[in-house]
């Protein structure tokens, strides 16, 4: 510090040395397909940010005949949003979603360019640790009533030697994979999964499916029935349904107040000239108009819904206000509306009964409307002010009437869906296959939530295995030892297969703690893999702190401190094996690492051995006879 002037002066010193932090061990990324597209990666923290920026599930639609026995087959199928379900259930916390493309625009032609696509944009996520992709799983109708899926050989195996290969270039990430199909083979899937050697340490793969515990509701327009039954309930149904499009078609399809507001609000934010005025009063008049006798509703119960309405005081009197109002400006001094083909009243109309008495024409009202000492607004802005005040006209009491019809309409389809679904042999089989079909997901979804809780509770060097499954009824299949030997050790590709299995009074536990490259003496086991990974990237972020430091003895003794000190932190965690700290690891720096040419040349090598931690996988119990002599 140069000093000048005469005086007192403070300098702060830091005599602590650099350390390494550790970084994040478990941020998975989903990439797949949702209801509302993103061009970027978003990163959330529960199921409520997931649909607030990417919408709902996917509901799928099941063309099926009559014949019981035909399996159930849907238009097409999704996984990303149970799978995300399943990874918060079960101890996941925030992660990415990485959008390929909308459900919607998504089909079997297109699906797999569109997640390829979709991986590339995981470069830029350095946070992600985990790669997840539930929507290679993707179903379909292949248009002959036959479930399809990915071809094995084909699509399946492009995309997961993908995610490998970008996880074994990035080296930070690790795959986690599912069989394409609940039912395919252990034989095939090694065969399938055709990445190099190299790359098999950086995933994982897991076996079986899952049986979903949640409630899934099935909705009679879900299922089209190629013959139908004929039944009184069927009929009743189809009737409810036509009378939902005829309700939509003569309201506009507006169900809530918030719809309706809205709407209206759109349409008056420029009233700059007549024609868009009246726009807003069209909008207004249809509604009330959409209720009258011309609306016919197939369905007794629900005319009868729409005939209380139509003797509500409260709502006719707003309706009637309404009436009055457009009339008055009509007669007024703007001289602008003109709802009414040649000064008429729509004949026929429930409103002119009961609202409106005996006048027989628009004449006869716009006379009544005179009367009321109402002045007109003078502007286009002033009118839609009157109406918004509630002073002459409160739409919030039309719009309430609106949407409790639609409400009521509502409240008869679910009636009538539950006595369908009841008393209808064929629709109740229907619903069950079609429960039991979609609670049919892959497991990776689970296991990164259980990774995730693994990494909290314990740490990254722990296996995450024998750990409960939560969220689901069982695995799909139930799996024996002697089935469990050829999945967990294969001599001849090496890819192990990780098993959920059923344990009486535990429930599923997660029964494997392999990477897919199980001959590997290094890195068979998850455990090694993931936090080698995490060692790796905590230490080369702690050294960019050093780039453009000098080259000398200097620091190197502050980055052998920096990485020592990190690693003794993980050895008295228990992720390093050894009964000193010169067993569990090693730091060599300087110039016995880096030649006076390399020194020269500005290159620091460091070398770090590490003696991780390994499960103990096979734990073997010798008992003796022990006769007391």
């Amino acid at each position: 510090m140069i000093v000048q002037t005469p005086g007192v002066y403070i300098t702060e010193k830091n005599n602590l040395a650099s350390s390494v932090a550790g970084i994040s061990t478990a941020v998975p990324a989903f990439i797949g397909f949702t209801e509302i597209s993103q061009l970027n990666p978003i990163r959330i923290k529960s199921m409520f940010e997931f649909e607030n920026h990417f919408g709902g599930n996917f509901t799928p639609q099941f063309a099926q005949s009559a014949n019981p026995n035909q399996p159930i087959v849907p238009n097409k199928r999704f996984f990303l949003y149970d799978s995300l379900d399943l990874y918060f259930r079960n101890g996941g916390g925030p992660c990415y979603i990485t959008c390929a493309g909308t459900y919607s625009t998504t089909d079997s032609q297109n699906i797999t360019g569109l997640l390829n696509a979709a991986l590339g944009q995981i470069d830029v996520l350095d946070e992600v640790t985990l790669l997840l992709m539930p929507d290679m799983h993707f179903q379909f109708n292949d248009g002959t009533g036959v479930l399809s899926s990915l071809t094995g050989n084909g699509d399946y195996s492009m995309l997961a030697s993908s995610l490998l290969s970008k996880c074994a270039a990035l080296k930070d990430k690790f795959a986690l994979l599912d069989y394409l199909q609940p039912n395919s083979s252990p034989v095939d899937l090694r065969n399938w999964i055709s990445a190099p050697v190299n790359e098999l340490k950086y995933g994982a793969l897991y076996y079986p499916w899952l049986k979903y515990a949640r409630t899934i509701d099935v909705r009679y327009e879900q299922i089209s029935l190629l013959h139908p039954t004929g039944s009184t309930q069927e009929s009743a149904m189809n009737n409810i349904l036509a009378d939902g499009v005829a309700m939509d078609l003569r309201l506009g399809g507006y169900k809530s107040v918030n719809e309706l507001t809205n709407e209206f609000n759109n349409l008056s934010t420029d009233v700059s000239n007549k024609t868009k005025l009246t726009a807003v009063f069209n909008f207004l008049y249809q509604l009330v108009a959409g209720l009258d006798d011309r609306l016919i509703l197939a369905d007794a119960e629900l005319d009868g819904h729409r005939n209380v309405l139509s003797t509500n005081s409260n709502f006719t009197k707003e309706v009637k206000n309404l009436f009055w109002f457009t009339t008055t400006l009509g007669s007024g001094s703007l001289g602008m509306l003109n709802l009414f083909p040649n000064n008429t009243v729509p004949p026929n109309s429930t409103w002119i009964n009961f609202a409106f008495g005996n006048y027989a024409n628009y004449t006869d009202l716009a006379l009544d409307a005179a009367n009321l000492g109402y002045i007109p607004p003078q502007s286009n802005s002033d009118v839609i002010s009157d109406l918004l005040s509630g002073n002459f006209v409160k739409l919030n009491t039309i719009y309430a009437g609106i949407a409790n019809f639609y409400e009521m309409a509502n409240v008869r389809k679910m009636a009538l869906e539950n006595k369908i679904f009841i008393e209808d042999p064929i629709y109740a089989q229907l619903k069950m296959e079609v429960i039991n079909y979609q609670k049919q997901i892959p497991s990776q979804g689970a296991i990164a939530g259980l990774y995730c809780k693994n990494d909290r509770e314990r740490g990254v060097w722990k296996s995450p295995a024998n750990m409960a499954v939560q969220g689901i009824e069982k695995p799909m299949f139930e799996v024996s030892n002697a089935e469990q030997d050829s999945l967990n050790v294969d001599a001849v590709s090496g890819k192990s297969i990780n098993v959920i299995r059923t344990f009486t009074g535990k429930g599923a536990l997660v029964w494997g703690a392999r990477t897919l490259d199980g001959n590997s003496n290094e890195w068979r086991y998850i455990a090694v893999r993931r936090f080698f990974s995490f060692a790796e990237e905590s230490v080369k972020k702690a050294m960019e702190n050093f780039v453009f430091e000098t080259n000398n003895a200097r620091t190197w003794v502050k980055i052998k401190a920096m990485i020592t000190s990190f690693l003794v932190d993980q050895w008295k965690s228990g992720a390093l094996i050894g009964s000193t700290m010169n067993e569990a690891f090693f730091v060599n720096i300087g110039e016995n690492t880096s030649s006076p040419s390399e020194i020269l040349n500005g290159i620091i090598n460091v070398q770090i051995g590490m003696a991780v931690a390994r499960p103990a996988e096979f734990i073997i119990l010798e008992f003796s006879h022990y006769t007391k002599s």
